[in-house]
């Protein structure tokens, strides 16, 4: 999770190096890289907004932990305006692919298959309403060849 944070914070600090969308290749903060494509973007439609990007770890090191793509992952993500004069807004987010990960010589891999749906109600006078659903697992195995843990997306 941490290189993940990491990379997002480094592509909007970093300016672009591959064009707009990419790919944008970033070192890791002890050793290797990320390489990070964003888009295809399309142009909104009816209010719809959509994104996508792809992130690809190369022996990115972090203190004790070295990261390589399983390939990759990948997100995706739409937004819905409110129609004009609407009050609700949605916002969808989905992330899938994996991650290998070596962790004091104990080898790992972690599989996302998650999605994410936030809804914003606008009520007149009050605060906004708010609901997030996520559906979906994250699954875990280290070491390699051990039972692999399924967990829910979303917050623990």
């Amino acid at each position: 999770m941490l290189a993940m944070s990491q990379a997002t914070r480094q592509l909007a600090l970093t300016p672009p190096s591959g064009g707009p969308g990419g790919p944008h290749t970033m070192p890791c903060d002890g050793g290797g890289s990320m390489v990070i494509t964003m888009g295809p973007f399309s142009p909104p439609q009816d209010n719809v907004f959509r994104t996508s990007s792809r992130i690809e770890f190369r022996d990115c090191r972090n203190q004790t932990v070295t990261i390589n793509g399983d390939p990759y992952l990948e997100t995706s993500g739409e937004f819905v305006m409110p129609a004009l004069g609407g009050t609700e807004s949605t916002s969808t987010s989905r992330m899938t692919g994996g991650m290998r990960f070596d962790n004091g010589g104990v080898q790992g891999r972690v599989r996302f298959d998650c999605t994410i749906v936030s809804r914003m109600r606008l009520v007149p006078g009050a605060p906004p309403e708010v609901s997030t659903t996520a559906t979906g697992t994250t699954t875990f195995e280290q070491p390699l060849g051990s039972t692999p843990v399924v967990r829910p997306c979303g917050p623990a």
